[in-house]
């Protein structure tokens, strides 16, 4: 297309200029912004200085490579399956029970399994209690029975699930402090990105890590990101 590369911005940056960009907002010229990134296979947590006519400045970049919202999945996967267990007696994520000669291959009915954990869980960053999916004729049991598993997930069981996996990621977010020189009370926005980081809303449990005080939802960005006012 002829144009030249003039700088890759990282994801959180990007974020928080969409988000600096979508909200206007009363306050210091000078604010110091959290990106929490909680995406599909990675946690990210950076630290920008945003300043009135200048680029935003990076203070710190932290995370963890083996945390993410694929780890949700396949907890929520895990649980679906061991109900397909009591209530079918078969296994997607092992295979027992089923026939080779089903409709799909097995490794295809265990993707939709966990393809439909994610969905599921992403549904339910909205204010309903709970959702549920249903895959007509996804297996085919060993002794023939063609079986359409109607998976539920509330926001209730997704919590449990989310609850010790979020929390390790303040240690994360401390350890960007600390390189940032910064402490909570110095932010005056958080962001956060990735959509198990909003659909699992980890703002209880930031409230209490950082102080976050009030949520409001990111407007007119196209981000699909979550800010927190401090």
């Amino acid at each position: 297309a002829g144009l030249r590369v003039q700088h890759v911005m990282p994801e959180p940056t990007a974020a928080a200029l969409a988000y600096s960009l979508g909200e206007e907002r009363a306050g210091p010229g000078i604010r110091h912004v959290l990106v929490y990134d909680f995406g599909g296979g990675t946690f990210d947590v950076s630290i920008l200085l945003a300043t009135p006519g200048a680029p935003l400045q990076v203070l710190a970049v932290e995370g963890d490579n083996f945390l993410g919202g694929d780890d949700l999945d396949w907890e929520i996967a895990r649980r679906w399956d061991r109900a397909m267990r009591d209530e079918h007696h078969v296994s997607i994520l092992d295979g027992a029970g089923l026939s080779k000669d089903g409709p799909y291959p097995l490794d295809a009915v265990k993707w939709t399994l966990k393809l439909a954990a994610r969905e599921t869980k992403e549904r339910l960053a909205g204010s309903a209690p709970s959702r549920s999916i249903t895959k007509p004729g996804l297996i085919l049991r060993d002794d023939g029975a063609s079986i359409s598993p109607t998976w539920t997930l509330t926001r209730d069981e997704l919590a449990s699930i989310a609850t010790p996996r979020i929390s390790p990621t303040f240690e994360v977010v401390e350890r960007a402090l600390q390189a940032a020189h910064l402490e909570a009370a110095d932010f005056h926005d958080v962001v956060v990105v990735g959509g198990s980081g909003i659909s699992t809303g980890p703002s209880a449990p930031m409230n209490e890590s950082l102080g976050v005080r009030s949520a409001v939802a990111m407007k007119g960005t196209g981000v699909g990101s979550r800010s927190w006012s401090m």
